[in-house]
């Protein structure tokens, strides 16, 4: 075998046994400017994660509408909503209350539908289900 038909087998071979790691981060959502919305569809459970400005609530999303993103016209985009904002701590700890009064409908509505993300022009932020 040739020397370089080897090279091309061994870089095959690696990309075959490393196709699992993956470097860097995923994209994350934008923030919301004050009297603005995003629109998006939750992809999975939310979690805690630690960053740079202490932990915050991440959820899977695939965006649909936002400002800050002018390339949405060609179609959604997957990223995670990162916040520390009451409405994602209250949506995580409604999610994660199996005993709670609403708990099979928000579970529905949480897989199945559009959620609008508002910020006040205070800086508060709410969410509620669009569709």
């Amino acid at each position: 075998m040739s020397r370089s038909l080897w090279y091309i087998y061994y870089d095959l071979f690696l990309l075959i046994m490393v196709q699992n790691f993956t470097f860097g981060s995923k994209p994350r959502m934008k923030e919301v400017l004050p009297g603005t919305e995003a629109i998006f569809k939750f992809l999975g459970e939310g979690k805690v994660v630690e960053t740079d400005y202490g932990e915050k609530i991440s959820f899977p999303i695939s965006l649909i509408s936002h400002d800050s993103y002018p390339q949405l016209k060609d179609g959604e985009i997957e990223m995670a909503w990162e916040s520390k904002c009451q409405a994602a701590n209250q949506l995580y700890k409604e999610l994660n209350d199996p005993k709670g009064k609403m708990y099979k409908e928000l579970l529905k509505a949480f897989t199945e539908s559009k959620w609008q993300l508002t910020r006040f022009d205070t800086g508060a932020y709410f969410i509620s289900v669009v569709e």
